[in-house]
C-alpha cells in the first residue's frame, strides 16, 4: 500500500506465535530455553510423547542455565523412553542440568554451535524452611548416593571413566565448544549445512 508520497507504508506480516509453533512441531523441533522448571519439564515431556507417532528424529535446541534436578531427569527419562533419535543442539549455553540433558541426546548426534558454551558442576541443594538434624542427614545421604549413581551412568554413556567425569564435575567447569567435544559431552559442531538439512 502506498501513502500520499508514493512510498510503501505497509508493515511486514510476521507469522503468529501459534503458526510458528505449529510449523516447528511439523518439523519435529523443540526448544528448551531458560531455567528448567517443572512446567518446562512437563512441556518437553508432553511434546516428546506427541512425537512418538513417528520414528523420525526430533531436534531439541537447548539454551539453558540449568534448573531443577528432578525436572531435568524427567526430561532425560522421557528422552530415553522415546522410540526415535533425539538430536540435541546447544545454541548459546547449556549449563548445569542443561548440559546433562544435552549429553543425553542420541550418541553421534549431540551438537553445539561454535560460539556456545557448556558448564557442569556438583549438585546444589537448596533448603526451604526448617529441617531437623536427622532429616538433613538423610537428605544428604540420599543426594550423595543419587549423585554417584547418575555420574556412573553418564560416564558409561559417554564412554569415559567415572574418575575423569567426577573430577570434571567436582568443581564448576566451563567449556567452549571444543572443550565440550573433548569431554565427550557433545559429538560435533552444528553447522549451517546441518541446520539446512533439518528442515
Amino acid at each position: 500500500m502506498l501513502d500520499e508520497t508514493g512510498c510503501i507504508n505497509q508493515k511486514p506480516e510476521y507469522p503468529s506465535p501459534d503458526s510458528a509453533y505449529e510449523y516447528l512441531l511439523e518439523k519435529r523441533k523443540l526448544f528448551l530455553t531458560g531455567e528448567i522448571t517443572e512446567e518446562i519439564s512437563d512441556f518437553i515431556c508432553m511434546n516428546l510423547q506427541f512425537f512418538a507417532q513417528s520414528d523420525k528424529p526430533v531436534y531439541l535446541y537447548i539454551c539453558s542455565p540449568g534448573g531443577e534436578l528432578f525436572g531435568g531427569y524427567a526430561i532425560i527419562d522421557q528422552m530415553e523412553l522415546s522410540p526415535f533419535p533425539i538430536y540435541t543442539i546447544v545454541r548459546g549455553q547449556a549449563a548445569s542440568m542443561g548440559a546433562i540433558i544435552a549429553a543425553h541426546g542420541t550418541i553421534g548426534h549431540r551438537y553445539i554451535t561454535d560460539r556456545s558454551s557448556m558448564m557442569i558442576h556438583p549438585i546444589s541443594i537448596i533448603q526451604n524452611g526448617e529441617e531437623k538434624i536427622e532429616e538433613h542427614k538423610n537428605r544428604i545421604i540420599f543426594y550423595e548416593e543419587f549423585y554417584k549413581k547418575i555420574i556412573k551412568r553418564l560416564a558409561k554413556r559417554i564412554n569415559i571413566s567415572y574418575n575423569e567425569l567426577s573430577s570434571a564435575i567436582a568443581g564448576t567447569t566451563w567449556m567452549d565448544s571444543d572443550g565440550a567435544i573433548d569431554l565427550k559431552l557433545i559429538d560435533h559442531i552444528w553447522t549451517k549445512k546441518l541446520e539446512a538439512k533439518s528442515y
